[in-house]
């Protein structure tokens, strides 16, 4: 739209300086558009070319039928009116473009004119172009000869978005049959800009290093000039070349071919809107750009009556011919084009050495792999094709495993280099694990792993965890019997980042001790930050899916911000009553985790299982957009929040919000919950379960079972406490024989619902079903509460 509306301010100005340039007399006695549309003669003729008898200050003018013997003679009185063009182009590669020009003559005497020009390209691929300038075209006073001298300001819009402009300077000189021209572009402002699409990165200096460009798009400053000649009547060809270039750019050199026949409005009466159309074909070819063609037609219109003048002077109004492309620039569309900056060498961002890059290629013996990827210096370990191992591989501080396109960032700009290709690693023999990540910052990326020899309990991925570290675990796959990842950080306080993104994994282990994917900061006084994002995990096995915990008996860690996110967990295994297919376990004297985001996670059990998600001890944060499906059995509940058998006393369970969630339990127990707060059998524990933000907005289906189930179930604890501040809004759906809502079981429970909305009704059952669209009879109470509006 910025091109546009700049196209049309430039329309406007030119429309205002013509007004303001054209004598009153002229303005007076210019015609209507519809007189000028009005005439006898209903047909159009090319352009002939009259005999001029040269007088001083008197011009012949042609007859309205070509008639010489009517001529008028008219002293003094020569004019050249605006003239507006406009039509549709279709060029090479499915574009198309459209052509506005406009043409303001200054009459200075009948042979001389100043003019201002303008001219807007708006192209099918969302680019635009534009220029104005100023120019002189004269008549000789023989008459035989027509020359011009112009200067134009453009800017064009390229189609990646980057703005470039130039100073055309130019002229033409013509007869009635013979055409040159030839024109200078000279780039202004900006010189080039950077294009990510162009960005190039490769392995070389025999495959140890990384070289990279980043891409760019240039300006190009350059040179044309066009030779033409009327073959009959209004039929010219021509012929012509260019030359565009810029510092490490291929230079665009070739010829240009260009027909054009002109259709010409002879009689000055004659009904229509246009006064010449002109039809044009053109062919260009350079190793820059390749081969380019459009053709199309141009409609020239006189902006007032057309004037009776003849010869050269019907041409002094005449479009201007320039470079197709406004600014030309090096938009990569051929296939030769070198659109980089020059190459670098990739360096490390931790110690500003060069990357080194080493290959493992199929049929690597284990000891060659060891060799490479104990090496330090190896930072990056690109593994082409399978490897078979006998002894698990110990990464070294900042290094990555690679089976893939290794992507990463210069100067904002994106590359991506092919390093490993298909990396594959399978087990050979008994190991306790595939890859250890013993060193600092170590990156597990695109790799392919097959760990179908694994026992019980054993993980393909392990880390004890480096202080200060960021583990990235991201875009793998995983085909086997052993779990996939264990970060148990045992090293002294610090921080560590693990980040496990888009991973694809199925199968896992064979004991519910075991989760698929194992976060624990239990024994290292160590704040951790997790990631858990877009990943898929599949078992059909009796496994615990995924667990983020932080537990011990000193010194245990704080899963201090752990956002779990957009996950795809489904297990059709039977789990265990006490395991969950996903666990968010708080633990230990100090510690706890703090969930950042738990949202838009899919986990669907098909086994019977006595929980499919468990959050326990202290767990902090929100809890959103999820869909949680118990497809069987799930005798405790679907979604549990409860308190585990630890003999430490605890100020605070679980503080968080729960919204716009769904949870389905498709359970034949009436008992058993699609949500259950629960205490759980601890005895030692005073239990809070504080939902701050509320439990608003989520859809429960429980089958014959309790939507939502609130107890202290066999706990010993003297004060259990569940405050709800906002329960409203939730839609229970097929609950059966058990309640919708029910709070019941030990003494010790304190209950307190801030419902959040008026919601009128004689009992705290009344009420509570009137938050939530129910009948008092779908609410069950056995314990003291307290209901707040």
């Amino acid at each position: 739209m910025e091109g546009k509306g700049l196209a049309l301010l430039s329309a406007s100005a030119l429309c205002t300086l013509s007004l303001i340039s054209y004598p009153l007399s002229s303005c007076a006695n210019t015609p209507s558009l519809l007189s000028m549309m009005v005439g006898n003669n209903d047909h159009f003729a090319p352009e002939s070319h009259f005999k001029t008898k040269k007088l001083k200050n008197v011009v012949d003018l042609a007859p309205a039928q070509g008639d010489l013997k009517s001529a008028q003679m008219i002293v003094g009185k020569t004019i050249y009116r605006p003239r507006a063009s406009l039509g549709p182009f279709y060029q090479t590669d499915v574009d198309a473009f459209g052509l506005y020009d406009l043409f303001v003559p200054y009459t200075l005497d009948s042979h001389t004119i100043m003019f201002v020009d303008g001219r807007y390209y708006q192209r099918s691929n969302s680019t635009w172009e534009y220029n104005a300038g100023l120019g002189v075209r004269n008549i000789t006073p023989n008459g035989e000869y027509l020359w011009s001298l112009y200067g134009f300001y453009d800017d064009r819009r390229t189609r990646f978005a980057n703005n470039f402009s130039q100073i055309t300077v130019g002229a033409d000189f013509q007869s009635k049959r013979w055409y040159f021209n030839t024109n200078g572009y000279f780039p202004v402002g900006r010189r080039k800009a950077f294009v990510p699409q162009f960005n190039t990165a490769y392995l070389c200096t025999n495959n140890t290093r990384i070289c990279y460009a980043r891409g760019e798009e240039k300006s190009m400053g350059g040179w044309d000039a066009e030779f033409g000649y009327t073959l009959w009547r209004n039929f010219r060809a021509y012929a012509g070349m260019y030359v565009f270039a810029a510092n490490r750019v291929k230079t665009a050199v070739g010829p240009n071919f260009r027909l054009q026949y002109d259709i010409r409005r002879l009689n000055p009466n004659l009904r229509v809107f246009f006064d010449k159309i002109a039809l044009i074909a053109n062919y260009r070819y350079d190793k820059l750009a390749g081969s380019n063609w459009y053709a199309g037609a141009r409609f020239d219109i006189t902006l007032g009556k057309l004037p009776p003048n003849v010869g050269l002077e019907r041409r002094m109004t005449s479009f201007i011919r320039r470079d197709l492309n406004v600014e030309m620039s090096s938009d990569g569309s051929g296939d030769t084009a070198n659109l980089t900056e020059p190459t670098r060498i990739l360096t490390n961002d931790f110690d500003g050495q060069q990357t080194q890059v080493a290959l493992v290629n199929a049929g690597t013996t284990d000891a060659d792999f060891n060799a490479v990827i104990t090496n330090a210096r190896n930072n990056i370990v690109g593994v082409r094709g399978g490897q078979i191992i006998t002894t698990d591989k110990a990464m070294q501080a900042n290094q990555v495993l690679e089976g893939g396109v290794f992507s990463f960032m210069r100067e904002g700009q994106p590359f991506a280099v092919q390093v490993g290709q298909n990396g594959l690693i399978s087990r050979g023999a008994p190991l306790i694990s595939l890859v250890r990540l013993d060193g600092a910052n170590p990156t597990v990326e695109n790799m392919a792993f097959n760990n179908a020899g694994a026992t019980a309990g054993t993980y393909t991925i392990v880390s004890f965890g480096a202080a200060n570290t960021t583990i990235i675990v991201r875009n793998n796959t995983q085909n086997s019997l052993g779990n996939f990842l264990s970060v148990n950080p045992v090293a002294a306080a610090g921080t560590v980042t693990v980040i496990v993104q888009n991973n694809r994994l199925i199968g896992a282990g064979v004991t519910g001790a075991s989760p698929i994917i194992r976060i624990n900061g239990a024994n290292a006084p160590s704040t951790i930050n997790t990631i858990l994002d877009n990943n898929v995990i599949t078992t059909t096995v009796d496994v615990t899916g995924l667990a983020v915990i932080s537990s011990g008996a000193a010194n245990e860690g704080s899963l201090n911000n752990a956002w779990i996110r957009n996950n795809i967990i489904t297990t059709a295994a039977n789990i265990a009553t006490g395991n969950s297919a996903v666990q968010i376990l708080g633990g230990g004297v100090g510690g706890s985790i703090a969930l950042r985001a738990f949202s838009g996670n899919t986990i669907t059990s098909t086994g019977d299982t006595g929980m499919l998600i468990q959050f326990a001890n202290k767990v902090t944060g929100s809890i959103t957009n999820n869909s949680i499906t118990a497809a069987a059995i799930a005798t405790t509940g679907a979604f549990v929040v409860q308190s585990l058998a630890f003999n430490v006393p605890w100020s605070t369970l679980f503080s968080a919000s729960i919204t716009n969630n769904t949870f389905t339990n498709t359970t034949a127990l009436a008992a058993a919950p699609a949500v259950h707060l629960s205490s759980n059998g601890n005895p030692a524990a005073d239990i809070s379960i504080v939902l701050a933000g509320g439990f608003t907005n989520n859809t429960l289906t429980s089958g014959i079972g309790t939507g939502i189930k609130i107890d202290s179930n066999a706990g010993g604890g003297t004060f259990d406490l569940v405050a709800i501040d906002g329960f409203n809004s939730n839609t229970f759906t097929s609950f059966g024989v058990g309640a919708a809502v029910s709070i019941n079981n030990d003494g010790s429970l304190n209950v307190s619902l801030n419902l959040g909305v008026p919601a009128a009704g004689a009992t705290p059952e009344d009420q509570i079903a009137a938050a939530n669209g129910l009948v008092g009879a779908d609410v069950t109470i056995t314990v003291p509460i307290t209901v707040t509006q």
